[in-house]
């Protein structure tokens, strides 16, 4: 086990400190790419290993490392502050949107698989500056999860995992897991605003890949940010929307994988009646008609959600979509209106809708492996 405890206070017992001097080198085998970008805080509370924090200012933190697969856990969080940064692995992006309210620490633990005998971890820059308060890495056997079919998921912000700051927005990937048994793993690896196009193109499947391997699934729904004007994310729904999954399926299969097409869920869209409709355009028939062609299976969602919203009703999809009054969630203490995200609730009925269709399909093992019998 290799323990890092970044600042310019007293280290955590047990722990390597590591500070803004902390510049690699071949005969250390750790530190800074470039120590002078590097700033560091303490603030003097009494955790040692929380007290004190580096700021990488860009650069990387890198560890020579026999190869193999590792787990790493990185720790951030500020007493006085919010952090939150993006966190990329040897150019992997591992960690999305990672960190912590003002007075509060949030870790999270991602593996990887060590090839040329190099970890560099990058901490970049989200929405605040990023804090690195500890970093934990762990060797691990490659058999650990290979009994477990595992899912992964790549989609956008209505799939992916929220922090608690976020609460009660959701994806329906985080509730995911609790319809199937022990024996089948969920790895949400969906990204906010992303669409089939950014997500390769910032090699987030190529983290998939790398974790995947035969007798896994991969579910993958985008759309919804592909409609947009941006050019690094947009696509055209029956040209290079489709031209973009076939790269999912392909290296799906040749991994020995099994990959699933999820047509993307409406938004909180009615007419004068209060009949709910489609509201991605062409995407979904997009993905239907990519599935017929590849014999890929797909989970319409699209279709499953509007008939949700319309048996439950215009003024009841509230508590589905992050609708909340001034006051309600200490996280939005002027309200929200969105007709895009979902509370938790909604993110749980998204859930079992998808669910739903993998029994309607009858994907084994995973059908075998839920929960309820539909």
């Amino acid at each position: 086990m290799y323990q890092f405890d970044f600042g310019n206070g007293q280290a955590a017992p047990g722990f390597i400190p590591v500070s803004a001097q902390s510049a690699y080198s071949p005969e250390k085998g750790f530190g800074f790419d470039d120590s002078s970008k590097v700033s560091c805080t303490d603030r003097g509370t009494n955790d040692p290993l929380r007290s004190d924090f580096c700021i990488p200012g860009g650069t990387a933190f890198s560890l020579d490392l026999p190869n193999g697969t590792y787990e790493v856990k990185i720790i951030t969080g500020d007493d006085l502050a919010k952090t939150n940064m993006d966190v990329r692995a040897n150019g992997m992006l591992q960690l999305y949107s990672f960190g912590a309210g003002a007075g509060s620490y949030n870790e999270k633990t991602f593996p990887i698989t060590i090839t040329d005998g190099r970890l560099s971890i990058q901490c970049l820059t989200a929405r605040t500056l990023p804090h690195i308060n500890a970093v934990i890495i762990t060797k691990t056997a490659y058999h650990v999860t290979d009994d477990k079919t595992t899912v992964f998921l790549a989609g956008d912000s209505t799939v992916s995992d929220y922090e608690p700051g976020y609460a009660p927005m959701a994806g329906w990937g985080q509730f995911l897991d609790d319809y199937f048994t022990g024996d089948i793993a969920i790895d949400n690896q969906a990204k906010r605003a992303r669409s089939a196009k950014s997500f390769v193109d910032e090699r987030s499947l190529d983290t998939i890949m790398n974790r995947m391997k035969r007798g896994d699934y991969l579910l993958i729904m985008f759309g919804i940010n592909d409609a947009g004007p941006d050019p690094a994310r947009h696509t055209d729904p029956y040209t290079t929307f489709q031209d973009y999954l076939r790269i999912y399926i392909e290296r799906t299969r040749e991994k020995g994988g099994h990959p699933v097409l999820v047509t993307s869920q409406s938004k909180r869209t009615f007419n004068e009646n209060g009949v709910f409709y489609n509201s991605i355009g062409d995407y979904p028939e997009a993905m239907r008609q990519l599935g017929r062609q590849m014999n890929v299976p797909v989970i319409d969602l699209n279709k499953k959600s509007i008939a949700f919203y319309n048996e439950i009703g215009v003024e009841a999809t509230k508590n589905v979509f992050m609708f909340l009054e001034p006051g309600e969630s200490p996280n939005y203490p002027d309200g929200i209106e969105d007709r895009v995200h979902f509370q938790e609730y909604g993110a749980n009925q998204l859930a079992r809708l998808v669910t739903e269709e993998i029994a309607d399909l009858n994907l084994y093992p995973l059908k075998r492996e839920l929960k309820k019998s539909f």
